[in-house]
């Protein structure tokens, strides 16, 4: 058994120990995972800052480490009167007083229903103008292997244009699928290799980055060109959304000025 190997099955059973191995004295909050002085980082403390797909053995490990270097820090800050200073007492009242307020907004803009496809529809026809690509854009499927033969082969394998179940395993062995790329927003390598003209098929296997790329256009968007509607659907929803978010912002400030009867100098208004 290998060195690593062995580590990972050391971290696995820490791991197992520290969930499953509460003691009477801790079964409240859980296992102790560290201790600073009188100050102790306990399961239970983990559970609520982590979420379970965050507590993987090196993210569990560099949060307990986190926690103790910055339990150390402010330790030591107490111990010099920094929570005594003035000007961090007047910065952490600014950030609760902001805190607060944006989450009293967040409350009242909040908006459970969702936004319709007629009503996206009809954003997409109105503002179409807005949705004109600024960049060229491909369409393509690419692969990337360690090996020039596997490389050649897949090319081969898509030079044939062969539908069917031969060249959807290709794509599902490979976890490879269609998606956009953009102009200058790739590697400039790939970005020369895909936009240098205004082919579309399988290009020339490409070595960068100790591997082999297989990149096929499928389609290219011109600069200037009109995104079509599914593709602006996601960025159309979170418009919408921010727009009446905006707008129930305005009504509730409207609102509260009239109820405060807050004033304004003329010559700042």
């Amino acid at each position: 058994m290998s060195f690593n190997q062995k580590n990972h099955i050391r971290c696995f059973f820490f791991i197992f120990f520290v969930f499953f191995s509460c003691n009477k004295e801790t079964d409240d909050q859980g296992a102790v995972l560290a201790r600073v002085k009188d100050k102790e980082l306990t399961i239970k403390k983990l559970e609520k800052d982590l979420k379970p797909e965050q507590r993987k053995p090196n993210q569990i490990k560099n949060y307990i480490n986190d926690w103790v270097n910055q339990t150390l820090l402010f330790e030591e800050g107490i111990k010099n009167n920094l929570h005594k200073d003035l000007f961090l007492i007047e910065m952490k009242n600014k950030y609760f007083k902001r805190l607060v307020s944006e989450t009293f907004l967040e409350t009242k803009t909040f908006l459970p229903d969702l936004i319709s496809k007629d009503e996206i529809t009809k954003y997409y026809e109105k503002n179409k103008l807005s949705f004109s690509r600024l960049n060229e854009e491909a369409l393509v499927y690419h692969f990337s292997v360690f090996s020039d033969n596997e490389a050649r082969i897949i090319q081969k394998k898509l030079k044939k244009k062969k539908s069917g179940t031969v060249l959807d395993s290709l794509f599902i062995q490979y976890g490879v699928s269609l998606k956009k790329i953009k102009k200058g927003r790739v590697p400039e390598i790939l970005d020369k290799h895909v936009f240098k003209d205004n082919a579309v098929g399988v290009l020339r296997p490409l070595f960068f980055l100790n591997k082999y790329h297989i990149i096929e256009v499928v389609k290219r968007y011109k600069k200037g060109s009109l995104v079509g509607l599914d593709d602006a659907y996601d960025e159309i929803y979170q418009r919408i959304i921010k727009q009446k978010q905006l707008a129930k912002k305005t009504k509730v400030l409207d609102s509260l000025k009239s109820a405060y009867n807050v004033f304004i100098n003329s010559d700042y208004n």
